[in-house]
């Protein structure tokens, strides 16, 4: 006979395990269909002559965020301008923006923060970076239908 007791824990130990491989099943499923990719095309930008660096706008498939992602060319930030900084901006066409900085040449990667893409009517954004007078930034995308406009472009000084 089968003690009320032993049936509990026959019971929690049943239920531990389905919980355990529901887990590993959804953690995967989820590495599968989630991630980071870059969207359009990016900006370069163009200061003293030479390539400072990149921005492009990236998206989370996991949780719909955007922002804007710039990376410092290693020439540059081992150059006579590695005092320089960056301001990195995701902008929306009608919602504001998200602005970051600013960074200096000692950090590689530097992020905007990130913004909802429904969080603006029609969800199309920007990414934008600024060194000195110098700016670029990529194309416009709409994540409505996924079209892409007006850009990549540079302002060299």
């Amino acid at each position: 006979m089968i003690t009320r007791t032993a049936r509990t824990l026959a019971a929690a130990a049943l239920a531990a395990a389905s919980v355990g491989l529901g887990a590993v099943g959804t953690a995967q499923a989820a590495t599968a269909s989630c991630g980071y990719i870059n969207i359009g095309s990016p900006g370069n930008v163009n200061l003293h002559g030479m390539y400072a660096g990149q921005v492009e706008q990236m998206y989370n498939t996991c949780n719909g965020y955007t922002w804007a992602h710039f990376q410092w060319a290693t020439p540059y930030q081992q150059g006579p301008y590695r005092s320089d900084t960056v301001f990195v901006s995701i902008i929306s066409s009608n919602n504001g923006g998200q602005v970051t900085g600013p960074v200096s040449t000692a950090v590689k990667d530097v992020d905007s923060p990130g913004m909802y893409i429904h969080d603006a009517t029609p969800d199309t954004f920007i990414a934008y970076a600024q060194v000195s007078c110098a700016a670029a930034w990529g194309t416009w995308h709409a994540y409505a239908n996924g079209a892409n406009w007006g850009g990549p472009a540079p302002y060299s000084c």
